[in-house]
């Protein structure tokens, strides 16, 4: 996927933590996936269909930034991952 696709959600996403989560974060350097492996503990997904783009990009968290996202936006800390902190992730995504 190319880069004009992936940077304004990426820029969206950092200005949603920022404002709600009081975080701000560097984000990896996007890349493509050749497998259908799972990476870190909880991702959110977009699925895209148009003219010039097919395909899904997700953002994936590890449990402690997933967690301490939920704390932030909502003052209390989960125990770990559950439906709610999933919840989250796809919302913010």
């Amino acid at each position: 996927m190319r880069a004009e696709f992936v940077n304004p959600f990426l820029a969206s996403l950092m200005n949603v933590l920022k404002t709600m989560a009081s975080l701000e974060l560097k984000p990896q350097k996007p890349r493509i996936k050749k497998d259908e492996i799972a990476r870190g503990d909880v991702s959110g997904l977009i699925g895209m269909v148009g003219p010039q783009t097919r395909g899904s990009m997700s953002i994936t968290f590890d449990e402690a930034l997933a967690l301490e996202i939920m704390q932030n936006m909502l003052g209390e800390r989960p125990n770990g991952l559950n439906e709610e902190v999933t919840d989250m992730v796809g919302e913010i995504t």
